[in-house]
């Protein structure tokens, strides 16, 4: 067997890779099974959405290699959807990538990002693609753990001065998953300073989930791709329409 990389060696374990099989271990003894991991939506997706991949499948066109562009209705659609939902405008063709999922995004972004010797500040707990993208880039993540005494915020002035200064990328999820904490726009991971230097994360996984009295513009997004942020974020088109297998 070949020799793995020491790259490859320093990701942890998935856990939503390993409580499907105990799943199924548990399901194979007869034991009754609540599962508690992923959260997969149990309702069926809309019609409408059914009925348009059944109508695509029949174009040929739709068959062909999309490269990077993909479909640029898509890109349109996703354009607008941001702005009624956020209030945002975006450039389709420049500040907008179809992805297959958000994990890809920030897997792949760490990459174009990070380099050995820089810090990537990950939130705690938190999603693991956070985690894995930054081992991957050979970062050194730094885990800030979120708690009820801060109200599940990451706050940069608590950060000590040497890491902040090696610092090159700040992941930020909110609302939260899994605290379900929403975060005021004073929130110092959203009001860094303006550098060349700092990239801020905004994962959105859960921009489509919200208390009723909880406005809908989260102010984590308000500051997305901002001309004067160096920000980027993720919105979740097939968690919102119950399609996370369709992808």
């Amino acid at each position: 067997m070949p020799r793995l990389s020491a790259r490859f060696q320093s990701l942890p374990e998935y856990p939503l890779a390993a409580i499907p099989q105990k799943k199924r271990e548990l399901l194979a003894r007869g034991v009754d099974v609540i599962d508690l991991g992923a959260g997969d939506a149990d309702l069926a997706p809309p019609p409408a959405a059914v009925e348009a991949l059944e109508r695509a499948a029949r174009t040929p066109a739709m068959s062909r290699y999309g490269f990077g562009l993909g479909l640029p209705a898509y890109r349109d659609a996703v354009a607008k959807w941001m702005e009624r939902r956020f209030g945002l405008r975006f450039d389709p063709l420049s500040e907008i990538v179809p992805l297959i999922g958000s994990k890809e995004g920030i897997a792949h972004l760490a990459l174009g990002y990070l380099e050995r010797g820089d810090i990537a500040v990950i939130p705690e707990p938190g999603y693991l693609a956070y985690l894995g993208g930054a081992l991957l880039a050979q970062a050194t993540p730094h885990l800030v753990p979120l708690r009820p005494e801060n109200q599940f915020l990451l706050e940069l002035d608590d950060l000590p001065r040497d890491i902040l200064r090696r610092t090159r990328m700040v992941y930020v999820n909110y609302p939260n998953n899994p605290t379900s904490a929403a975060t005021p726009a004073a929130c110092t991971a959203m009001n860094a300073p303006v550098s060349t230097k700092l990239l801020i994360f905004a994962s959105g996984a859960a921009s489509g989930f919200r208390a009723a009295a909880q406005p809908i513009r989260h102010p984590v997004m308000l500051y997305v791709l901002d001309s004067e942020w160096n920000s980027m974020a993720t919105s979740p088109a097939p968690s919102i329409s119950k399609m996370l297998g369709g992808r």
